[in-house]
This record gives C-alpha cells, sequence and structure tokens, in this order.
C-alpha cells in the first residue's frame, strides 16, 4: 500500500499580502501630487503635529474603507495587520479613539475646505 507523504509548506519571512488593493496606488498619487500638504494647510485643526498631522488621520480614515472597515471600529483590525502597516508604509496608525476625535473637531467649514483642497489638487 503507498501512502501519501505528508507536504509540508514553507513560506518566506517577508512574503505579506493585503486583501485591500489600491492601497498602494493611492498612496504613491497622493504622493506624487502632495496632497499632505494642501490637506494639513487646508484644515489646520492642530496647534502641534505630535505624532500626527491633519492628513495622517484623513489618509487612515480613507485607507480604512478602502481595506473594507465600515466603521471608525475597524481600524483596530488595521492597526493589529502587520502587512496593512509594511503597505502603508507606518510602523503605527491614529487608533480608533484619536479618530474619533479628529472627527469631532470637524465643523462644516472644514469640510468645505478638505473638499477645496481635494477639488484643487484634480
Amino acid at each position: 500500500m503507498i501512502r501519501p507523504q505528508s507536504v509540508k509548506y514553507e513560506m518566506a519571512d517577508k512574503q505579506q499580502a493585503v486583501a485591500s488593493g489600491g492601497i498602494g496606488t493611492l498612496l504613491e498619487l497622493s504622493k506624487r501630487l502632495d496632497l499632505r500638504t494642501d490637506n494639513n494647510r487646508a484644515i489646520p485643526l492642530f496647534k502641534f503635529h505630535l505624532p500626527y498631522d491633519e492628513s495622517d488621520h484623513v489618509f487612515n480614515i480613507a485607507l480604512n474603507l478602502i481595506a473594507g472597515g465600515n466603521y471608525l471600529e475597524h481600524i483596530e483590525d488595521r492597526r493589529c495587520d502587520e502587512a496593512y502597516l509594511n503597505a502603508v508604509g507606518a510602523q503605527r496608525i491614529p487608533d480608533l479613539t484619536t479618530a474619533g476625535d479628529f472627527c469631532r473637531q470637524f465643523s462644516t467649514f472644514s469640510i468645505v475646505q478638505l473638499m477645496n483642497a481635494f477639488n484643487s489638487v484634480r
């Protein structure tokens, strides 16, 4: 009787993947268009940028949506995903409570300013 041999699979240490496509493209596009600078100028909500600036929060929320998150609570899933953090080039991202605090600082005027910054780049 021939017995099947057990197959062992090895994965490379550096091999990682994220299920959400488009993150790299969005980050590269924002870098080429210098979108971070325009966002920070448009919505000066913070006196100091320690450790995150306004663009960090905007991109964190946008990338959470692209990665399949429907709520701010899903940011915690992104914070625990090493492959995601490597894909966005971050050691850490703003946590859920920080994102919530950021959203509460927005007024209608701030939202219009942010939209105008995106529109001017476009």
